[in-house]
Formats: structure tokens, C-alpha cells, sequence
């Protein structure tokens, strides 16, 4: 009994993030542990975490941008799965419960679930300026600037330098 207790006083004490995955292909519902050499995600069952292992993300907007865009692109299928962020204290509850609604779920109500997951597209998007990156690709766009020449009042910078002289 004081073992229950101590594990519960491990996940409440616990205030980051984690993430829950779910492999479209066989239907499987799982809390991420990380990455392995080979790009492929290590996920561990709700009914066999064990709180040690459970991937811990810091809770701030940029911490978990950061985190969530590298660990997208280092994946090696991304398309195979979808990713929910929870709390660490909500992440086995909310596995066990997404798990009975995917065993359940009809084709058109596990579609509309892909509306919850994280998109990284979106997270590509808080991604600071002038980082290099390619929305969704991974890739450098070559322009590691934080403006492009578009965004420049070349008139008036002309101007302003011809008057120097």
C-alpha cells in the first residue's frame, strides 16, 4: 500500500508535459519514452508506464515548441503516427481513455481526432524567425534572416544614403 502511495505522490508532483501517441496503422494508443538510433519512437502502454520512464517536457510554450519540432524531424515515419500533448499527471488516465475511444471509433470519428493531435505545422509556425526551417520539412530554406529583401524600404534606405554624400 505505501508503494500506490509513493507513485502517486511521484505523478503529482510531476508539473511537465508528456506525449501520447497513436499508431494509425494498428490503432494503438501509447505514452512516448523518446526516440531510439533508428528514428523510431519508443512508447510504453499506459498499463506498463512506469513514471521514470516517461518523457518529460518543461511547461512553456517555447521548451515544448522547441522539443516537439526536433523530435518530429528526427522521427523516421512521422506520418504513421498522430501526437496529443498532456500533463504528466493526466498522460495514463488519458492514454487508458483514448485507447477504449479508438477501440470503438468509427473511420470517420477517428479523422476527426487528427483535429486534436499536435500539428506540426503549427508548431513550425511559433518557431522563431529566421531559424532556416521549412514549415512541416525539416529543411533550410536557405534565408537565415529575419527579414527578406521584400520586407526592406529599399527606397528610402537609397535615399537616406545618397543624401550622405
Amino acid at each position: 500500500m505505501d508503494n500506490n502511495i509513493n507513485e502517486e505522490l511521484k505523478t503529482v508532483e510531476k508539473t511537465g508535459d508528456s506525449l501520447l501517441v497513436l499508431h494509425h496503422e494498428t490503432g494503438t494508443v501509447g505514452i512516448v519514452k523518446g526516440l531510439d538510433d533508428h528514428g523510431e519512437v519508443n512508447r510504453v502502454s499506459p498499463e506498463d508506464l512506469n513514471y521514470d520512464e516517461m518523457l518529460s517536457i518543461e511547461r512553456n510554450e517555447n521548451s515544448f515548441t522547441e522539443f516537439y519540432s526536433t523530435f518530429y524531424h528526427q522521427l523516421k515515419e512521422p506520418s504513421e503516427f498522430s501526437f496529443f500533448k498532456v500533463t504528466e499527471y493526466e498522460a495514463k488516465q488519458t492514454a487508458v481513455n483514448l485507447q477504449k475511444y479508438m477501440d470503438k471509433a468509427t473511420d470517420e470519428e477517428k479523422k476527426e481526432l487528427k483535429q486534436y493531435g499536435i500539428s506540426i505545422d503549427l508548431v513550425e509556425a511559433h518557431r522563431k524567425p529566421g531559424e532556416g526551417k521549412t514549415a512541416g520539412k525539416g529543411e533550410d530554406d536557405g534565408n537565415n534572416y529575419l527579414y527578406t529583401a521584400e520586407q526592406v524600404g529599399w527606397k528610402l534606405e537609397l535615399y537616406a544614403a545618397y543624401n550622405q554624400y
